[in-house]
Formats: structure tokens, sequence, C-alpha cells
């Protein structure tokens, strides 16, 4: 009688993803989640068009009464600062939403509720990105390459924080770890990203940024491109969670 060997069956140990299946999946969320992108970023706009068309009306109003004196001055330079808060939380709180319409991407949240998800985030968004900035912009002026280091070690810090609610700084080293053991690999994947971006920036620069309808035409470029950059970099860092998450569960059974 043949006796039959009892066999296990091996899963597939998780890779990262190439940058062709990388972005060919982003562009598969990015075609899927189009419209909710879209109405993420439509709500804040609309918001920023009427604060500035009433801090422009405000203005001039002060202008005719206080005839630009000392006091209009002060409440210039607050209006400045005012004006300044709600353009910054108009930047961030659309890249916060978009993240959790990827990040739940499965359970189809709308427009409406991702920005409600964003909202409480919006300060520790702008802790993080001021803390990378400096850190990344310090290695810089020492030598390139410690800048460029710093830049794909905390590369994943926006997801994260959407992901894990991990702030500050230590959404900074949960980065960095998530990357160590995979700097190349992922600094090949962010690459085109950053080139492409920054073709996209020369052409608004010197082409599109001359006229009215060539700024209109820009950003017709550069919102769908800050989508699919927003999706590429929360599926980049899934991937790596993925290899991360198989990693300690191989490390525990041994």
């Amino acid at each position: 009688m043949e006796i039959q060997q009892p066999f296990s069956q091996v899963k597939p140990t998780p890779k990262l993803l190439g940058i062709g299946q990388l972005f060919k999946k982003t562009l598969q969320v990015f075609k899927k989640r189009i419209w909710v992108f879209i109405g993420i970023m439509i709500i804040p706009i609309l918001a920023v068009m009427v604060f500035l068309l009433l801090f422009t009306f405000g203005l001039a109003l002060l202008g005719r009464i206080f005839l630009w004196s000392s006091g209009s001055r002060l409440i210039l330079i607050l209006s400045f600062f005012v004006a300044l808060i709600v353009i910054t939380v108009s930047l961030l709180w659309p890249q916060l939403a978009i993240l959790y319409a990827v990040k739940e991407r499965e359970i189809k949240i709308g427009a409406k509720e991702a920005l409600r998800k964003g909202w409480p985030k919006i300060l520790s968004l702008y802790w993080i990105t001021l803390l990378s900035t400096i850190v990344i912009g310090l290695g810089s002026l020492l030598l390139f390459i410690p800048g460029l280091i710093f830049w794909v070690w905390f590369s994943l810090a926006d997801p994260i924080l959407v992901a894990e609610d991990i702030k500050g700084w230590k959404a900074l080293l949960r980065s960095k770890k998530l990357v160590k053991g995979n700097w190349w690999q992922v600094f090949f994947r962010l690459i085109p990203i950053a080139i492409i971006s920054l073709g996209i920036q020369f052409l608004f620069e010197s082409v599109f940024s001359k006229t009215s309808y060539g700024i209109f035409f820009s950003y017709l470029l550069v919102i769908p491109w800050f989508f699919f950059v927003l999706t590429f970099i929360f599926l980049l860092y899934e991937n790596l969670k993925e290899l991360e998450g198989k990693e300690a569960e191989e490390n525990t059974s041994q």
C-alpha cells in the first residue's frame, strides 16, 4: 500500500510590487475613485473662493473706512495670516481626505465622509510636513545625498498618519522603519513620480503660467496628477506593510 506523505501548502511570499505593477494598480484605484477625488477637491476650492472673495471685499471696505491708517494696517496683517491659514487648510485637508478615500476604497466611502475623517488630522499633517521639510532641507544643505536618503525614509509618513494614527516625529520614524531593507526598491519606485512631477512643474512655469487660460489648463494637469501621486504613495505603503507583516509572521513561527 502506498503511503501518502502529508504536505503543507506553502503560501507565496509577498513581494514589493514592480514599478509597472504599482502604476497599473494605482491607475485602477484612480479610475474607480475619480469622482470621489473630484468631490473632495471641489468643496475646499469653493470654500477658498468664497473666502478670497469676502477677504478682497473686506480689504477694499477697510481701505475706504480707515484710509490705510495704522489700525487698518494691523487688520491687514492679521487678515494676511488668516488667509495663510485658510490656504494651508485648503491644501492639507483634501490630501488627507484622498488618502482616506484610498484607504477605505473597499467600503467605498464618499467625498463627504473622507473629508470628515480628514478634518481632525489637519494639524498633525501640517506638523509632519514641517518636520520632514526641515530635516530633508537640512540634509540637502549638508550634501545632496543625505537629503535624498531622508526623502525616501520619510516618504510614507502621510499614509502612516491616516492608516495607523501615528503622529509627529514618530510617524517619520515609523516610515523609516517600513522602508528599512527596501531603500533602493522604494527609491526606484518614487523617482519616476518625482521626475514626472518636475516635468509638470516645468510646463506650468515655462508655458502655462504666461496666460490666464494656460493657468487653468495647468490645473487640469496638476490636480489629477495630485490624485495619482497620493494613491501611488498609499499603495506603496500598503505593499510595504504587507511585507512587514509577513516577515513578523515568519519570525514568530521559527
